[in-house]
């Protein structure tokens, strides 16, 4: 809508941005300094400027005129420009403001008045003229006077315009205060203004001076636009004038009013534009405030041009505080070092920030998670600036930890009475092998007991035949022979089911431990091992498990925690698939580590049921299950491919086949910093 308004006007308008870059230029503009088209569509105010001032007089008093007003935001100028083609341009300049009273560029604009400037030079030629005649004879007296009058009403038509150019400078006004001024203004510039009245008709307004009204001495001059009458002015004597005048009006007062109209064409239309300007302002910034997220604008040095009201609120932050300020001085040196390389990829590529997930610091030094998007901002296939916005995540970042914590003792609540089973079947046999332990050891201290007493006897040379009869029966009953067997058994059995306990413990003990601030190296394949021991229960009595682990595989970064509960949900849908295909024989699930370029990968296949084409789209959708009420929440795929993905920068996919099962493909950075660049870069 702007863009068409300036096309109407008669002035060459250039509006040009705080970056130096060029928002809008018109026809007129480009016509009026002979610009090739080419050049416009560069939208770059340094080098229209040098190509500019190729064409002047003084260039330097020009540059030094444009430096001073850009230096100087809030100043207004106004003057005239000499061509070397001898054409001479009116030049006026204002600031442009939004709302907030924020300053957001500058315009210019530029009338041809080289006519103007004529009949001004042959007024002054012909006062010359003039007083040479004066002075060579007397007798053209009553002609000199009737000259110096004319002179004199030429001064005041040159007046009049002046102070109406004023008018519309100077004023703070409304457009209709103005149009009343320049109407009480119009008489002056006349040669009988004590009898002059004056009218301007426009969109069905009037304004008058308070002595107007209709008579037969009456001249009007259209005011129109690209040729199109938009009102009208018009002057009237109230009173008869001298008999020795022309007529009703000078040729050069209609003239006057002729420019009159133009001049009033010229002030409409800027005022027009300035309030389609501000109109323009008011709308976008009220779109900017309605939207929750905060909006910014930064330019290719990185600094922030345009804050919305909610990025205030968001950072803690006054706006006028962030504008013309780094973006980085919201974030921490590292998230700035990472940060940087995401923003480089916009700026020299034009790819897009989408879902990045970072740590901002308020103004009061709190932390809080935000969601980045951001794209570029073109201008004739070129990237000027970037757009974004920045959504604060933290009370989802929180609910997010509560449900990973929520889906992790859910799934120690399943695994209890399992490992409690795997427990008890060792300690079972650990308890009895102790109890056969123990009588085996009170049967033999009952036959050292008869032993020690025929030892005795037999020193002092008297044994009791009963004596010996006892220790025969006894030495039978004992079985010697069987307990050398059993005993060394129950031993190696009773340290295996302790080794058993142990194991389930400790593994227990890394499945659940706590989570840690931030990545750690952790060995893969230990951390799968420990999982798989502490699910036995879940697949023992469907499945097998074959593991294939890497034994060159590195330590990975990782949140242990997580990871773990992320092999634990594929585990245990892997067991539960097989389950559901009912197949007598037991199914296999395989699990297999490698390394792939830079990536640890990790795939588990099953025998099961395989996805059904239908729902392979929703599998990783929160709350999603094909199971019944009771048996799944459909939580945890949504949460394992939320740990890959956003936490540890990696990836997960499917391979699976109908009535022949599934594989997933989980692929983790070894570097996580370069890899998630690389992965990005060229997906």
């Amino acid at each position: 809508m702007l863009e068409a308004q300036s096309e109407e006007t008669i002035d060459g308008i250039l509006v040009i941005d705080n970056d130096g870059k060029v928002i809008l230029s018109n026809k007129h503009f480009g016509n009026m300094w002979n610009i090739p088209q080419q050049l416009l569509d560069t939208k770059d105010d340094a080098r229209l400027l040098q190509y500019i001032l190729e064409q002047l007089k003084d260039s330097d008093a020009f540059l030094k005129k444009v430096k001073h007003l850009y230096a100087n935001k809030d100043e207004k100028s106004r003057d005239e420009i000499q061509l070397k083609d001898g054409k001479v341009f009116d030049r006026y300049s204002s600031s442009m403001t939004d709302s907030n009273g924020m300053h957001r560029g500058r315009i210019w604009y530029f009338r041809d008045i080289t006519d103007l400037k004529r009949v001004e030079k042959e007024l002054r030629q012909s006062n010359r003229q003039l007083e040479a005649s004066i002075e060579k004879s007397n007798m053209l007296a009553q002609e000199v006077t009737i000259t110096n009058s004319t002179l004199n009403e030429r001064v005041k038509e040159l007046n009049c315009l002046y102070s109406l150019s004023n008018i519309s400078e100077n004023s703070e006004g409304s457009l209709e205060e103005i149009l009343q001024g320049i109407v009480d203004l119009i008489p002056t510039g006349l040669q009988y203004p004590q009898i002059t009245g004056a009218r301007i008709n426009f969109k069905g307004c009037e304004y008058k001076t308070k002595s107007y009204r209709d008579t037969l001495w009456k001249m009007s001059s259209d005011i129109a636009l690209q040729g199109k009458k938009i009102g009208v002015v018009e002057v009237v004597y109230l009173g008869e004038r001298s008999p020795i005048d022309e007529g009703p009006f000078l040729k050069e007062e209609k003239r006057l009013l002729g420019e009159i109209a133009d001049r009033l064409s010229l002030i409409i239309t800027r005022r027009q534009t300035d309030k389609m300007v501000q109109a323009t302002n008011d709308f976008l910034e009220s779109i900017m405030e309605s939207i929750t997220n905060a909006i910014f604008v930064i330019n290719m040095e990185g600094i922030s041009t345009l804050v919305s009201q909610a990025g205030s609120k968001i950072t803690g932050y006054e706006i006028n505080e962030m504008i013309d300020k780094p973006f980085s001085m919201l974030f921490a040196p590292k998230v700035n070092e990472e940060l940087s390389k995401e923003f480089v990829k916009v700026k020299v590529v034009g790819n897009h920030v989408s879902q990045y997930e970072t740590e901002m610091i308020r103004k009061d030094g709190k932390k809080i998670f935000v969601l980045l998007n951001f794209a570029p901002l073109y201008e004739k296939n070129e990237i000027v600036s970037m757009v974004g916005t920045a959504e604060d995540i933290t009370n989802r970042k929180e609910l997010e930890q509560q449900l990973l914590q929520s889906q992790k003792l859910e799934s120690i609540g399943q695994l209890a009475s399992g490992i409690a089973h795997e427990i008890n079947t060792p300690a079972q046999y650990v308890g009895d092998n102790t109890r056969f332990l123990q009588e085996s050891f009170n049967d033999i201290t009952s036959f050292m007991k008869k032993h020690n007493g025929l030892l005795e006897a037999a020193r002092s040379g008297n044994i009791p035949r009963k004596m010996l009869e006892d220790m025969e029966q006894a030495t039978k009953e004992l079985d010697l022979e069987y307990l050398l067997d059993e005993i060394p058994q129950a031993f190696k059995q009773t340290i295996e089911g302790i080794e058993r306990v142990s194991e389930l413990v400790r593994a227990m003990k890394e499945f659940s431990r706590p989570g840690v601030e931030g990545k750690t190296a952790i060995d893969i394949n230990k951390a799968i091992e420990n999982t798989i021991t502490v699910s036995r229960n879940e697949w023992k009595y469907v499945a097998e498990i074959k593991t294939e682990f890497d034994p060159e595989l590195p330590m990975v970064p990782c949140l242990p925690g997580e990871f773990n509960q992320v092999i634990l949900n594929i585990i245990v849908n892997a067991a539960q698939a097989i389950a559901a295909d009912g197949k007598e024989n037991a199914g296999t699930i395989t699990v297999k580590t490698l390394v792939d370029d830079k990536w640890a990968q990790i795939r588990i296949s099953d025998t099961g049921t395989g996805i059904p084409e239908d729902i392979q789209d929703k599998i990783y959708d929160p709350f999603f299950t094909t199971k019944a009420v009771g048996d799944g929440t459909g939580q945890g795929l949504a949460i394992a491919h939320s740990i890959i993905v956003d936490k540890h920068d990696g990836t997960i996919t499917f391979e699976t086949e109908k009535g022949k099962g599934t594989t997933f493909i989980i692929r983790l950075p070894i570097d996580s910093v370069s890899n998630k660049v690389s992965m990005e870069m060229t997906g």
